[in-house]
């Protein structure tokens, strides 16, 4: 299993909540999915050290001081199976939260097309199976400290469930 941060960095235009994402032009998986920035944690790497990575990396935006600009909201267990196998642990994804931000999105060799979604508009069509399920709970604010399980068999959901959540820092050990 691997672990992972998302990062979802929304801001108001009006009265009308939006959600940054790009397009995944790289990486081991996701490649044409519509996402918010993140991916995998660097070995001895902190948890916020890789929301603070990744987001300049995919959107060249900054996170000043993340440690009071980001809010640990939720985990999400991606189990996955191909065909008649079992399912496997294949990622645990921190999330994370925050409006405080520098810079504008730009395209980067990783993410394509960033742009603001306003949240009853948000492409679930073009996103992981089952973020359709979990993201539009955590942005309305209903689920700080939630653990969510996807299961997916060949890149379809098949199971959803959540659940309270341990710290994050105790489900790093697990």
């Amino acid at each position: 299993m691997r672990n992972a941060v998302l990062v979802l960095l929304t801001r108001s235009k009006g009265e009308v909540e939006e959600l940054l994402l790009a397009y995944k032009r790289t990486g081991e998986i996701g490649i044409g999915h519509a996402s918010a920035p993140g991916g995998k944690v660097d070995a001895r790497e902190s948890l916020r050290h890789a929301c603070t990575r990744e987001t300049w990396e995919e959107f060249r935006i900054t996170i000043p001081n993340n440690k009071d600009m980001l809010r640990e909201v939720a985990v999400l267990d991606s189990f996955e199976a191909v065909g008649q196998e079992e399912f496997k642990h294949f990622m645990r994804v921190f999330i994370y939260a925050g409006r405080a931000f520098g810079g504008e999105p730009l395209e980067t060799d990783d993410m394509h097309k960033p742009f603001w979604s306003a949240f009853h508009q948000i492409p679930y069509q073009d996103m992981y199976p089952g973020d359709e399920q979990w993201m539009p709970q955590v942005l309305r604010g209903e689920t700080d400290q939630t653990h969510f399980q996807v299961y997916r068999r060949d890149g379809v959901l098949v199971r959803f469930t959540q659940k309270a959540l341990l710290p994050f820092d105790k489900l790093m050990e697990t």
